[in-house]
């Protein structure tokens, strides 16, 4: 089993990537570090379920996340011939298209192959380096600003975010809660993420209740002050 991914230190603003092109640089190295640990254990005749479950979830929550950013937030902002826009709104679609396959060969079962999981791989790394080149050219990524530099959470905090013991001192501001609120909406059925501030944890429960009712039970394990705990566990579905 390979080594898990630590979890990061805190980030400043000045530590988020400040342009497109160093956004994409940051994203290519992390799906990068992932795919490697994962054919590390095909390597030694192992199924990587741990290691592509990882790389799959940085996958859809992250890389696919940027591309609904992308196209939201950017292609509107740039003027750009309509050409070199269709082509970058294919390209994403042919991104989400290889994802799907990969997810698809993570779900194989009995009829799993490390040889065609390898494949799929490079066919995933092989579109996602090409399309970042491509957009970088179109979009003139070094010009461009990142995504969070224009309000959207960034992909620095993805290790804090799914960590275990979410420290919301880490998380500033409604992009920390909006992120935490997306991690707890994604918790699978018995699945639990304690969270810790040092704020009253009050505020964002009820804010989490309100977005899903009853999907979750709260249990408070430290009253602050100094330090407020509070653990979030996601109810069986019936």
């Amino acid at each position: 089993m390979s080594t898990p991914i630590p979890r990061r230190g805190p980030t400043s603003p000045d530590s988020e990537p400040s342009t497109l092109t160093a956004e994409h640089a940051l994203l290519l190295a992390e799906v990068t570090r992932r795919t490697t640990d994962l054919l590390g254990e095909t390597a030694q005749g192992h199924w990587p379920q741990t290691e592509l479950a990882r790389l799959l979830d940085y996958l859809h929550f992250e890389v696919l996340r940027q591309v609904v950013d992308e196209e939201w937030l950017l292609f509107g902002r740039f003027h750009h011939d309509a050409q070199g826009l269709a082509q970058l709104r294919r390209e994403h679609l042919e991104l989400r298209r290889v994802v799907g396959l990969l997810a698809d060969a993570a779900g194989g079962g009995s009829h799993r192959s490390p040889q065609h999981l390898s494949d799929t791989i490079a066919l995933m790394m092989t579109t996602l380096q090409d399309h970042l080149q491509h957009e970088s050219q179109i979009l003139g990524a070094g010009e461009a600003p990142s995504t969070s530099r224009i309000g959207q959470t960034p992909h620095t905090w993805f290790a804090l975010v799914n960590s275990p013991v979410v420290d919301l001192d880490l998380l500033p501001g409604k992009r920390g809660i909006d992120a935490v609120l997306a991690r707890v909406l994604r918790l699978h059925d018995g699945e639990a993420v304690v969270l810790e501030s040092s704020s009253d944890l009050s505020p964002i429960q009820a804010r989490l209740s309100m977005a899903d009712p009853g999907g979750c039970g709260y249990s408070v394990l430290q009253q602050g002050p100094p330090r407020w705990r509070l653990e979030i566990l996601r109810r069986s579905s019936p």
